[in-house]
């Protein structure tokens, strides 16, 4: 079947060019891969929300520039789970679609993800870590490439063990709530950690601040699991600066019901956005105060504050917005937090190597 044929059996406008149509094929190839020949009509509509974005933003070659640059990298498989990414590309389905990113936010509760959280910024960048031996060059102003201690330990792993069990951990998988359900019984530490003295999640990378330990190990007694939201909440408030100055923990531990607007630390860049949605703000308000607040540009003074109190947000809240200095977007840390999971797993059935690897990572990188 020629392209333009099947763009017109997938509705795609036919004031795209033979490149967006490439796009529009791959993505629902690929969802049809995942989903099934009847593909959902939540995600058909998702992909095309974002093909439109796309095309509209001029995204077009890039997205298909790095679908291509990936998949060459990626001869034997292993690149697919052992990457990550950096900011808001993680709300988009269609970097999953094309295995740029490994994160899937249809999964995790696409409410939470929406597109426009990318693609809706002046200028769309898309931050992707890979590990040193899986580098790409792609001359795309668009596109940046990192180093992250977590991938390249994932990757180094993966490739010494050939263990590719830890795939099938994804956003909708229970597994990584079992692993952590595991990890808080003290009793089974002996199980998981063959290494006397040593703390599990003291090893791990995200979970070397001993608060952060303590607010994980308190949800669980009171929730009796730490699901990824959880976990993903943790980890915002652990990197988002001057969060966790504002006795993060403390509210946490008391108002663990992150369900609740009202009863939750500010942790994400979307929590900025829902809680002065929730609010009387007034829509022209909105955007300015989010962006000043997400990148620490300003402090908000006591006009302000009486503004925001005015306008139904609550004293916890303003006093947590007022001290926020930089927030990541929440899909960056479901991403964290499903990496976290992986190390788990890796650390548990080798934890010799495990250590030696990271280790060796680490004298690397102080040199």
């Amino acid at each position: 079947m020629n392209m333009n044929k099947k763009a017109a059996i997938l509705g795609i406008s036919p004031k795209y060019n033979e490149r967006d149509k490439e796009l529009a094929n791959i993505a629902f190839n690929k969802a049809q891969e995942i989903y099934g020949a009847s593909i959902p009509s939540r995600i058909s509509t998702r992909i095309y929300e974002e093909l439109n974005l796309i095309v509209d933003k001029g995204l077009t070659d890039t997205f298909l520039n790095l679908y291509e640059e990936l998949k060459n990298a990626d001869k034997d498989g292993k690149l697919r789970f052992n990457k990550g990414f950096r900011g808001p590309v993680g709300s988009s389905f269609m970097a999953f679609l094309l295995e740029i990113t490994s994160f899937n936010p249809m999964e995790a509760g696409e409410e939470n993800f929406k597109a426009k959280m990318f693609f809706e910024k002046d200028n769309p960048i898309i931050d992707l870590n890979l590990p040193a031996g899986r580098r790409i060059h792609i001359n795309d102003p668009k596109v940046k490439i990192h180093n992250s201690i977590n991938v390249e330990l994932l990757y180094a792993l993966q490739m010494k063990t050939n263990d590719n069990y830890y795939y099938c951990m994804d956003t909708k998988s229970e597994m990584i709530e079992d692993f952590f359900a595991r990890c808080m019984q003290d009793e089974n530490y002996k199980d998981l950690c063959p290494i006397a003295g040593e703390d599990l999640l003291a090893v791990l990378p995200e979970f070397k601040n001993f608060s952060a330990r303590g607010i994980l190990k308190s949800v669980y007694e009171k929730n009796g699991r730490i699901d990824l939201d959880n976990l993903s909440r943790i980890i915002g408030l652990m990197h988002g600066e001057g969060t966790w100055d504002f006795n993060a923990e403390g509210y946490y531990l008391n108002y663990y019901n992150i369900n609740d607007i009202k009863d939750r630390p500010v942790a994400f860049v979307e929590d900025v956005y829902d809680i002065l949605t929730d609010s009387d703000v007034l829509r022209e308000d909105i955007d300015s105060i989010a962006e000043k607040v997400i990148h620490g540009k300003y402090t908000i003074n006591e006009n302000e504050k009486s503004y925001m109190y005015h306008h139904n947000i609550s004293y916890f809240q303003t006093e947590n917005l007022a001290k926020i200095k930089h927030l990541f977007y929440k899909s960056q840390c479901y991403q964290y937090a499903i990496e976290t999971a992986r190390l788990i797993y890796y650390y548990c059935k080798y934890p010799e190597l495990y250590l030696e690897t990271y280790k060796k990572l680490q004298a690397q990188i102080s040199k």
